[in-house]
């Protein structure tokens, strides 16, 4: 739905890249992590009322420290929560995960992680598709993490 790099280009704040003797999950841990600060800075340019309160996973302490906002929950199975009274998405409640990677684009065969209980998020939100109150679940695809940050 969205394609486009920021308007006004961000300096990714948030914790130092772990350098070369990384291990992998360091390595994630990093490039899920720049990845979500790429999309907050991303979503809060495009949606009307997004805030911290809409970052609900732990990657937000690694950008805004004591940030003053509702407490995070990884157990949650997406890093974004959002309402979209403006139709802007579609309309309604969104989950949104985010998924990034260092390479400068996601190919059409390229494979991403998805823990379990992500899938039960997403599957449970495609399962509730005729319910009045049900959620979309959104993957946003944040390529380029090691350089300059794109939505794909």
């Amino acid at each position: 739905r969205f394609s486009a790099p920021l308007a006004k280009p961000t300096q990714l704040a948030g914790p130092k890249h772990p350098g070369r003797g990384a291990t992998i999950d360091e390595m994630r841990t990093w490039v899920g992590s720049r990845a979500e600060r790429f999309a907050y800075d991303f979503l809060i340019e495009h949606l009307p009322d997004f805030g911290l309160d809409n970052w609900v996973s732990s990657a937000r302490d690694n950008h805004f420290k004591n940030a003053n906002a509702k407490p995070v929950d990884d157990r949650l199975g997406y890093d974004f929560e959002y309402w979209d009274a403006g139709n802007v998405l579609g309309g309604g409640h969104l989950l949104i995960e985010v998924k990034g990677t260092r390479a400068p684009f996601f190919s059409t065969d390229q494979s991403f992680f998805m823990s379990s209980n992500e899938v039960a998020v997403a599957e449970q939100c495609r399962s509730d598709r005729n319910a009045a109150d049900r959620s979309e679940y959104i993957i946003m695809m944040i390529a380029g993490c090691s350089g300059v940050p794109f939505v794909q």
